[in-house]
């Protein structure tokens, strides 16, 4: 059975043209994801409280799942413009979905103040005594 070292590395050109092909494809599917994440709540919203939203989570999760299967199947076929391009784009949506999740529950846990009562009359003397 012949070692990948057996292989000849394919040529640039045909490394470019597998690299730019693929970047359509993936830059069509990120484009969906956008417009999916985008309009979700288009119609409007439900009262009361909501489920947990997984949608965002799918989505960026398929996108970095095919990138990581084209980066992988690429290093294989040893094209490597190819691999490294869409290893730099499965790191720059990792970090980004990563960085908008936490953006988005930085607050999930923080202890909110009681409502003040209605009959609440602010005191600015200072005393503490206000009528």
């Amino acid at each position: 059975m012949p070692t990948a070292s057996h292989h000849p590395r394919p040529a640039l050109g045909t490394d470019l043209a597998t690299a730019f092909g693929l970047l359509a494809l993936t830059a069509a599917g990120g484009w969906y994801a956008f417009l999916l994440l985008a309009f979700r709540n288009w119609g409007g919203q439900e009262v009361g409280p909501q489920p947990y939203d997984w949608t965002p989570i799918l989505t960026i999760g398929a996108l970095a799942l095919w990138l990581l299967a084209v980066t992988a199947l690429a290093w294989r076929g040893r094209l490597r413009v190819t691999a490294v391009l869409h290893g730099l784009l499965l790191t720059g949506v990792l970090l980004t979905g990563a960085a908008n999740y936490t953006y988005q529950h930085r607050h999930d846990n923080e202890q909110r103040p009681e409502p003040l009562p209605s009959n609440y009359q602010p005191c600015f003397s200072g005393s503490g005594r206000c009528n």
